[in-house]
């Protein structure tokens, strides 16, 4: 499998990144839509993630993605 590389870094650390400050809500509505828009994605194709966390969603150009799918299954 292939990935593309996202120099965004993770979830976890924008997280880190937004500690002191908190992410707006309108910021937490949105990265959850692109979360949501990828299990679907996944969904519709039968596979299931199975370790969806923090660590796990990548940012890249102001996009979410998912990665690490050592333990999807479908």
């Amino acid at each position: 499998m292939v990935l593309e590389f996202c120099q965004g870094g993770t979830l976890f650390d924008l997280m880190m990144k937004y500690e002191k400050s908190k992410l707006s809500e309108k910021q937490i509505v949105f990265i959850l839509l692109e979360i949501s828009k990828g299990l679907k994605f996944m969904h519709e194709k039968n596979i299931a993630h199975r370790d969806l966390k923090i660590e796990n969603v990548l940012l890249e150009d102001k996009k979410f993605k998912l990665c690490d799918f050592g333990s999807s299954s479908d």
